[in-house]
């Protein structure tokens, strides 16, 4: 194809370039164009699809194959005519689109739908219209215009995508708020309900101070968790915002249900309020969940 062009080549070129007949071709192309467009551009569904851990680095990837492919002298040789026998006749361009670019978007999915488990892309994201701009960018940069590859490709307009198209990976905003407000309400009422009768009954020393130990811990955890879901709210949707969005979430039902627990089997005469912790427990757990999800 380098040597001699796409109008001079021929299945019988081919054939005898092979040691074979042209029945042997035509067994597996229809034709000259699917033969030439399926050595030419096609070598990168050969290779392992990318998964850098990140959308941004596997696009990458794919685009530095896609411009390695359009580079090659054969193709640079072959695109031309290629071009000019799809638009001379449609049911080539169908057959090209069914029985390659199909497949090899198909192939490509895997990379988008780890990135939607890492919260980086909506659900719905266009996929065909992402993988489409990537090749059209290289096709006309490359192949039709013909100027030279750039060293790194940026991706981050790929990854501009409408306002609604975009996952809200933060936890909802005010769930950081309302944590701060649950921490310092379980501190200042927890010390004068909680802390002071326990250290002025006749508990023995060791339960008591085990008691107020864990009284502490909780304190600085409902502290650490705000600060948390402060940050996380304030980032980017920066990856495995989600999956600490889940943690805390789940850890804040935990404490809502132990102290609902303790509530109703000690046998108060109120017994929904005399430990009031799981009133303010549950709603930064459902808003961090709501954020979350």
């Amino acid at each position: 194809m380098a040597e001699a062009g796409y109008g001079a080549t021929s299945i019988g070129a081919v054939a005898a370039r092979a040691g074979v007949g042209k029945d042997t071709i035509y067994r597996w192309w229809a034709g000259k164009p699917e033969l030439v467009f399926e050595a030419m551009f096609t070598t990168t569904d050969h290779a392992p699809n990318p998964d850098t851990g990140r959308l941004a680095g596997d696009l990458t990837v794919l685009l530095q194959g896609l411009v390695e492919e359009f580079h090659a002298p054969a193709a640079a040789a072959a695109l031309p005519g290629l071009l000019a026998d799809f638009a001379a006749d449609p049911a080539l361009k169908a057959r090209i689109r069914s029985d390659f670019l199909a497949p090899s978007k198909e192939r490509l999915l895997i990379v988008f739908e780890r990135a939607v488990l890492r919260g980086e892309i909506a659900v719905d994201t266009p996929v065909d219209l992402v993988l489409d701009a990537m090749a059209g960018a290289v096709f006309f940069h490359v192949g039709l215009v013909g100027e030279p590859p750039p060293r790194s490709w940026p991706t981050g307009w790929l990854l501009s995508w409408p306002e609604e198209s975009r996952p809200d990976e933060r936890p909802a905003p005010r769930s950081g708020t309302t944590a701060f407000g649950v921490a310092a309400a379980h501190i200042a009422g927890g010390h004068r309900d909680v802390v002071r009768p326990l250290l002025s009954c006749g508990l023995a020393d060791e339960p008591k101070g085990v008691l107020r130990a864990v009284w502490h811990m909780v304190s600085v955890d409902l502290v650490l968790s705000a600060v948390a879901l402060v940050h996380l709210s304030l980032a980017d949707g920066t990856s495995g915002s989600g999956l600490v969005a889940w943690f805390v979430a789940a850890h804040f039902i935990a404490y809502a249900a132990v102290f609902l627990v303790i509530t109703l089997s000690v046998g108060w005469s109120k017994p929904l309020f005399p430990l009031a912790q799981w009133i303010l427990l549950l709603p930064v757990a459902v808003r961090t969940v709501a954020g979350a999800a």
